[in-house]
């Protein structure tokens, strides 16, 4: 019996502890005894305390030993003393049998928490086992911590509540729980004025949103989940009287930053007033918040009109006709036709108001001129709900070609691809274009576009390894009747030439000091736009030095240095990049221009010491001079080079005064001077 009572309480939706959404008046912390939570709520002459278990493991420790309370008050400098009476523990069924009152749904869902048989386990194994037991005690604490909050018939039932009626008011108390002996652990204190203000006002900001048989309830959950658990819904049709049409309490799921719960309706034009009233972990139902009159919306809509048709009649009009279904709603307030460009473009209204239940044609006095027109028809009903036929077009009569296009050119790239362009043609019913394509003037055009085209380009490709040297563009406009245009112009284009120029040669060359003279026979082939002199020196990789005109024949390099070999090649290249080359010449540029040499050269005596010196005058700046050359040897005629001095030098001391000396200067530029005079030994 005690089960089949239970199946009322099922309408319970969330998980919710005694304290988890109540406004307390002190900080619940707890210290040894961690597990138990604390709270009150004063009335003056009285301090009503209400506690639960955060945990199956605590509820059984509750159970098995009960807890004693320990009060004092504040400011008498006394501890903490029991309060009268035995430990608070819940009660045996047979007490809940004979005390407690059976026809209270919830004090019977809590002797089904403590005491109801459990059903058979699902599942298998040791740890489905252990499963099933788990869920058992998570469903068993759920129902007690639930009906605890909504009931203080079933609180007390669990042993976890209590009324101290010897405050006094205006005193500050504090209160914990105690573990009986040995165990003895304690709550941290709660503390409160035995006249402190206990919020327990109504429900705030109450909206409703109207829905197709139901509306929806939402009020906020940041103003209103503190102070409630649970709320009961109370309807009246005047304002005055009300009901609750469940008799049940319930607890919503949060929507967001929202709770929400769903009235179905009966009638979605009956208007009546709806409120809620808020309970809170005390199980004290708090006074009703403000009314809020709501009725639901019609959202079904009637029937559509099956199909829609209809001609051109050839005056700047078309006559439309639809199909209505056998049966159509009371609510029926009418037809409304809509006319739109394409068939999923936006279709605007074109009736001014509705037409009567019951039409079926319509003709439209100004449809889009020189196009197609695409309608729909809407039935509506009295709540402005809509229903729309499938969309069907018009097509309008017209048998007038648009004009030749003009303007067509294009081009062919190396790669073959080709680029058509043409004017744009101006009429409004223009639809697009064909593309047609041929490979000689006396041949058909066949068409290349496989659909129209509706922009005034196209892209094509042709192979570049054929003998024909051109191919052939004509195109065609096409209205939207598909009345096609005459053919344009043809368009001739050229397919590039994928053949290299012949390459060009070098003919001759002439070189002297820093300048280098080539000769060029140029490349004979037609499509040449420059030539490019190459050059590289030594075993370097040839690099582009200077371009020259398609035909030129002489080039001089003048970025040379003396006595060096340089390797010169010509490419002829044409206006794709495709190029010959010449084969690679070297040459060497000539010898050093000459430049002053020393000045008042002279063999001297060093003095003091048995020791010759050469001396002599810097020729010019220093930068300009890389050094000097030095020359020494039996006689002049057999001079060989013997030293390199830096370019700063101005005197040297000669290691051997029985030889002949002279010097070269050795100029930055790669040049040097002549041989200077020779000087003899000392006789």
């Amino acid at each position: 019996m005690i089960r089949s009572l239970l199946l009322p309480l099922l309408f319970v939706s969330a998980l919710c502890t005694c304290a988890a959404a109540q406004n307390t008046l002190a900080e619940t912390a707890t210290d040894s005894l961690t597990e138990i939570r604390l709270i009150a709520r004063p009335h003056g002459d009285s301090i009503v305390l209400r506690w639960a278990p955060e945990s199956f493991a605590a509820w059984t420790l509750l159970r098995q030993q009960g807890v004693l309370i320990e009060r004092r008050r504040i400011g008498t400098g006394k501890g903490f003393a029991l309060l009268p009476g035995e430990r608070r523990m819940a009660m045996s069924l047979e007490d809940i049998m004979s005390f407690a009152d059976t026809s209270n749904v919830h004090v019977v869902a809590t002797a089904e928490a403590l005491y109801g048989a459990a059903e058979p386990g699902t599942q298998q194994g040791a740890m489905g086992r252990v499963k099933d037991i788990h869920e058992e005690q998570s469903q068993r604490l759920f129902l007690a911590l639930v009906n605890a909050d909504l009931s203080t018939a079933a609180a007390d039932v669990l042993g976890w509540r209590f009324v101290d009626r010897t405050v006094e008011p205006g005193y500050t108390y504090e209160y914990r729980l105690r573990l009986p002996a040995p165990d003895q652990r304690r709550t941290v204190p709660l503390r409160l004025r035995s006249d402190a203000n206990f919020y327990a006002g109504p429900v705030h900001q109450l909206s409703i949103e109207p829905g197709d048989g139901k509306i929806l309830l939402r009020w906020p959950q940041a103003i209103n989940g503190p102070s409630f658990v649970a709320y009961r819904l109370e309807v009246s049709d005047d304002g005055q009287q009300w009901t609750e049409p469940s008799g049940l309490p319930f607890m919503p799921e949060p929507a967001g930053s929202y709770f929400e719960h769903e009235v179905k309706l009966e009638n979605n034009g009956q208007e009546r007033y709806y409120r809620l009233r808020g309970i809170n972990s005390f199980g004290e139902t708090c006074p009703a918040g403000e009314a809020v009159k709501a009725s639901g919306k019609d959202q079904t809509p009637p029937p559509a009109p099956f199909s829609i048709n209809g001609k051109d009649l050839r005056d700047g009009r078309n006559q439309l006709q639809w199909t209505i279904p056998d049966e159509m709603p009371e609510d029926l307030a009418g037809y409304r036709l809509l006319r739109g460009l394409s068939l999923r473009g936006k279709l605007e209204v074109i009736t001014t108001d509705l037409l009567p239940p019951g039409t079926s044609s319509w003709t439209d006095n100004s449809p889009f001129a020189d196009r197609n027109n695409y309608y729909a028809v809407e039935a509506v009903d009295q709540a402005g709900n809509a229903a729309r036929s499938p969309v069907n077009f018009v097509q309008r009569w017209d048998k007038t070609p648009p004009a030749t296009p003009l303007g067509l050119t294009g081009r062919i790239d190396t790669a073959g691809r080709v680029f058509l362009l043409w004017e744009a043609g101006t009429e409004p019913d223009l639809l697009g274009y064909r593309v047609y394509r041929s490979h000689a003037r006396n041949r058909e055009f066949l068409q290349i576009s496989k659909e129209v085209q509706h922009r005034n380009f196209f892209f094509d490709s042709t192979s570049l390894k054929v003998l024909n040297e051109t191919v052939l563009y004509r195109i065609v406009a096409v209205d939207r009747h598909y009345n096609p245009s005459e053919y344009s112009e043809i368009l001739e284009l050229r397919r590039p030439d994928k053949i290299a120029p012949a390459a060009p040669g070098i003919s001759g060359y002439s070189a002297r000091g820093t300048s280098i003279l080539l000769t060029i026979r140029p490349s004979e082939s037609p499509d040449v736009v420059r030539q490019t002199v190459w050059r590289a020196e030594g075993e370097q990789p040839e690099q582009p030095i200077a371009v020259i005109g398609a035909r030129d024949s002489i080039f001089q390099d003048t970025s040379v240095r003396t006595r060096t070999v340089y390797r010169y090649s010509i490419r002829a290249e044409d206006e794709v990049g495709l190029f010959g080359a010449s084969r690679p010449i070297s040459v060497q540029s000539g010898l050093p221009t000459s430049r002053k040499g020393v000045q008042q050269l002279a063999r001297t005596q060093v003095q003091g010491k048995e020791q010759e010196a050469m001396r002599w005058q810097l020729p010019g700046p220093v930068a300009e001079i890389a050094g000097y050359q030095l020359f020494a040897g039996p006689s002049a005629q057999r001079l060989r080079p013997a030293h390199q001095l830096p370019p700063e030098t101005t005197e040297w001391l000669l290691p051997d005064t029985h030889q002949f000396y002279a010097l070269k200067v050795l100029f930055t530029d790669g040049s040097r001077s002549p041989l200077s005079a020779i000087l003899p030994p000392a006789k």
